[in-house]
């Protein structure tokens, strides 16, 4: 999902299970239009507690930027600011998210690599990905993905 997580490892764990109520039957993209902090609600056991500042802009026409930032990480994306691109669309209570482009600011030619690959991977493996609003409000909105995964999104400007 357009935001800030990051997998250590190969094996991908399941998320614990998100209780939240699903309060949410109809969206409209208007209303997801905005900045955005996301924060995880249920990571996975394989996602590294790392000191990550992460936003997400939303355009009236579908365009998003997320940008995130890794601080104080034990890898070589310590430092670096990584912006994904893409496009959200809105039907029912479903999200449908493309990734189109991912690209960091870092000098590092393995985090380069690393970033033209997640890129690649981006939008010929992950591409296309869909999540159910569960809450809603003109301050907040949670989405649940397909795999259970489930994000908070603060407004932070209008």
């Amino acid at each position: 999902m357009l935001g800030g997580c990051v997998v250590s490892g190969s094996a991908r764990s399941a998320p614990p299970p998100y209780t939240g109520a699903d309060t949410v039957s109809e969206a409209s993209l208007d209303q997801l239009v905005g900045g955005w902090a996301p924060t995880m609600l249920n990571p996975r056991a394989d996602i590294k507690d790392w000191d990550l500042d992460s936003h997400v802009q939303i355009e009236a026409d579908g365009s998003v930027v997320s940008e995130t930032h890794y601080d104080n990480t034990d890898s070589p994306m310590d430092g670096a600011t990584l912006t994904t691109r893409g496009t959200w669309s809105v039907e029912g209570d479903t999200v449908t998210m493309t990734i189109t482009d991912v690209t960091s600011d870092n000098d590092n030619p393995f985090m380069n690599f690393v970033t033209g690959l997640g890129s690649s991977v981006a939008r010929n493996r992950v591409g296309t990905s869909t999540a159910n609003i569960y809450e809603l409000s003109s301050n907040h909105f949670i989405l649940v993905q397909d795999s259970g995964e489930a994000t908070r999104y603060d407004r932070i400007e209008k």
